[in-house]
């Protein structure tokens, strides 16, 4: 069965090439595709939400994060990737304990997004190499203002791996 996939980017050239490569994917399904938080929102309140969101976080109004807690909340089976251009350990960090699933950079070619929609199929935690590198040296340097508990540290950082959520 297909996965139905929406996005949520405002940048109109950028949506169009996700939305025409989300097309051509024969295991997914294109349900929608916005250019803010509150079309998507509005959308799936009225019954026509996704499996699978790619989400910006530079949105305007309700930024990415925040709509990722919005949809978390009222969606918890709905899988959230961030596709942006942010790299910043903090937007990293903030997006994945809002309930993202993965953090990918704009800068990834059409076969990593496959490859990121099939690891998370399979329950893993899809990253772009340089934010799973920025992630473990997040841990490894073990900063004193980190809030996050040792076991969490662990898990996050064999998440960055590659590893499943199991």
């Amino acid at each position: 069965m297909k996965k139905c996939i929406s996005i949520i980017e405002d940048n109109a050239l950028f949506r169009e090439h996700l939305t025409t490569y989300i097309s051509e994917l024969e295991s997914y399904f294109l349900l929608a595709a916005y250019d803010s938080f509150e079309k998507a929102i509005k959308d799936m309140k009225s019954g026509n939400y996704p499996d699978i969101v790619l989400m910006d976080i530079d949105l305007p109004e309700t930024n990415g994060i925040e709509g990722t807690k919005i949809i978390k909340q009222k969606f918890p089976k709905t899988d959230i990737l961030i596709v942006t251009v942010f790299e910043n350990s903090t937007m990293v960090f903030e997006a994945l304990k809002a309930g993202a699933c993965g953090y990918l950079t704009k800068s990834l070619g059409f076969p990593e997004l496959s490859k990121a929609l099939s690891d998370l199929e399979k329950g893993g935690a899809p990253m772009s190499n340089s934010i799973a590198k920025m992630v473990v040296e997040s841990f490894q340097l073990n900063h004193s203002d980190n809030t996050l508990s040792n076991r969490e540290k662990q898990v996050l950082s064999l998440l960055a791996k590659g590893k499943t959520y199991s």
